[in-house]
């Protein structure tokens, strides 16, 4: 599968989005939101297909890996787990050139408004 560097959705296989803990800045997870978001998740793929499970893509930015390209989750831990979790194989994902610093600034805004 070509992964490209846009702003356009693509879908991404879940087993290949890395997650960098280091990059997160929420240290604890509400397991009962958790668990809401995974049975909304499962429910809306068992109701409309699982490439329509996800209402918002995952945020990834694609890094140097030691063979190939890697993609870094940037946001949407919480999305990734719960489509994990429902046996989703492909996620939407919006491909940006982001560093470290600016995918801190995007966790944290986003746990911000929640």
């Amino acid at each position: 599968m070509e992964i490209e560097i846009n702003t356009q959705q693509q879908f991404a296989d879940t087993d290949k989005i890395v997650v960098e803990e280091s990059l997160n800045p929420r240290k604890r997870r509400d397991k009962q939101a958790d668990e809401e978001l995974y049975r909304s998740i499962k429910s809306r793929a068992e109701a409309f297909g699982p490439e329509r499970a996800l209402v918002e893509p995952l945020i990834v930015t694609m890094r140097d890996g030691e063979k190939e390209p890697t993609m870094l989750l940037a946001n949407g831990a919480r999305r990734l787990d719960a489509a994990k979790r429902a046996g989703i194989k492909e996620v939407p994902v919006i491909v940006r050139k982001l560093d470290n610093e600016e995918i801190w600034a995007l966790r944290l805004l986003d746990d911000l408004q929640k």
